[in-house]
């Protein structure tokens, strides 16, 4: 057959016009529902199709990876199977709503009204239309076969229902929990992000890191020198970690100060004299002076746990257990937090704004993305004479991918889904699988499988 819309002049190929010939002719002999007939009592060869999100036009990625789709339908098709030819379009989540937010010029925050959100969903329904109509055009040119009629959205009322019901049967197994948990939050879209999302984007930064003393309570002239590469989390300080199997010296300089033994070096550098050596586990449960105390903590111990190294820093580490996940545990385990993690410091609102009145030398800091506090911290505490000196320093730091904002490692009210107790049949499940090439299912999967998280299914938005 000739596609040649110049048939008189064999020289003269036109792809464009081809596809749309190909194309009419498949519309024209019902190519898909012949098809169908032929296969209609043949075994059946299940075809899922993970939904692109429909926030944008198609890119070659999308392309690419439906190709590979179609291709596979139509292998199985040729064999006799009879083949699903359904595509979906996953229409929720931070690409959506980041796209209606361009649109309209803002972000629908927190404080939003009921008819803002009207607006805000309308949008998204909007583009939802435009977006998929403009992939179904696209996709149709390329040759794959799908209906058209029996597309499905993930905004569809009917597909939500049957979230919600397995969301049901999961709880009703005992298989959801809600809790805090510090994970990776982006401001920037106001919502925590899963460990994949955080590894995305890291950036090399500089920023600056910070000595700083903390006085031993019921001892003269002794201090606790500590290193942190966020002075800004010192606003949530809750007591101090060392490692129990280190050894400490305290070290004469003018004030006595204690640091782990392997890095006495690397900070004093004029042969100070040491004092005394002790192993980490003599220096827990003593009580220190908190740098600063907005949320009435009552007492501010020393703790032990083996995730404190001396590779860096002073071998002793301040806990903020809102911003840190091993902060969070040893501070959970050593019961300076409450099982339900109801008394960590609430005082940040989506954006990473401080929303409470935190005053520091008449410097309210109400208002001010934490992150830009440190230097005021580092003021703070010159003037009060806890501060030993900072550095630069320069490591890579992940930022959100979608904002390119920094990211907050930030203890979130959740619901989790338990993968713990499910984890075994999802190991084994997988072994059932063939995977192309073997390594990915075998190694790669397995290796996440074997090492996976609980599983964050709640976001922080509307």
């Amino acid at each position: 057959m000739n596609f040649d819309k110049n048939s008189d002049n064999s020289n003269i190929f036109d792809l464009s016009f081809n596809e749309e010939f190909i194309l009419q002719k498949w519309q024209e002999t019902k190519v898909l529902e012949q098809l169908k007939i032929a296969s209609k009592e043949a075994k059946e060869w299940n075809f899922l199709d993970g939904p692109p999100f429909v926030n944008g036009n198609p890119h070659h990625g999308h392309l690419l990876v439906s190709t590979i789709k179609d291709v596979l339908a139509r292998y199985h098709s040729n064999l006799g199977y009879k083949v699903s030819y359904q595509i979906g379009f996953d229409c929720h989540g931070l690409p959506m709503e980041q796209a209606a937010e361009k649109e309209l010029g803002k972000k629908i925050n927190s404080d939003a009204n009921i008819e803002e959100i009207a607006v805000f969903n309308q949008k998204c329904q909007e583009i939802q239309d435009r977006c998929s109509d403009r992939f179904e055009t696209i996709l149709s040119r390329l040759g794959r076969q799908f209906e058209s009629d029996k597309t499905y959205y993930t905004s569809n009322l009917d597909y939500m229902n049957a979230l919600w019901i397995s969301f049901k049967q999961l709880f009703n197994k005992g298989l959801i929990y809600r809790g805090k948990k510090v994970m990776p939050y982006s401001y920037g879209c106001q919502t925590a992000l899963s460990n994949f999302e955080a590894n995305q984007n890291y950036q090399s930064v500089i920023h600056t890191s910070l000595y700083l003393k903390f006085k031993l309570l019921e001892r003269e002239n002794e201090y606790f020198l500590v290193w942190t590469t966020t002075p800004w989390s010192l606003l949530a300080n809750q007591g101090l970690c060392l490692n129990p199997t280190l050894e400490y010296v305290l070290v004469d300089s003018c004030e006595h100060y204690w640091v782990a033994k392997d890095l006495y070096s690397n900070i004093f550098k004029n042969n100070e004299p040491i004092i005394k050596t002790v192993l980490g586990k003599v220096l827990v449960n003593l009580t220190y002076l908190p740098v600063f105390n907005f949320f009435e903590q009552r007492e501010f111990k020393t703790l032990n746990d083996e995730y404190v190294t001396s590779e860096s820093g002073t071998g002793i580490v301040h806990l903020a257990p809102l911003f840190g996940a091993d902060d969070f545990r040893v501070c959970m385990d050593n019961n300076i937090i409450d099982n339900k993690a109801s008394n960590l410091p609430d005082f940040l609102d989506g954006e990473a704004n401080i929303k409470k009145q935190l005053v520091l030398d008449d410097k309210d800091l109400n208002g001010k993305l934490i992150l830009e506090t440190g230097n005021t911290v580092i003021d703070n505490l010159k003037s009060r004479k806890l501060y030993y000196k900072k550095e630069s320093i320069v490591h890579n730091y992940p930022l959100c991918w979608r904002t390119d904002t920094p990211l907050i490692y930030l203890a979130q009210d959740c619901w989790f889904l338990n993968i713990q107790m499910i984890k075994e049949d999802m190991i084994k499940n997988n072994s059932e699988i063939q995977w192309f090439p073997e390594f990915v299912g075998t190694q790669r999967f397995n290796n996440w499988l074997e090492g996976a998280p609980d599983w964050c299914l709640s976001r922080n938005r509307f």
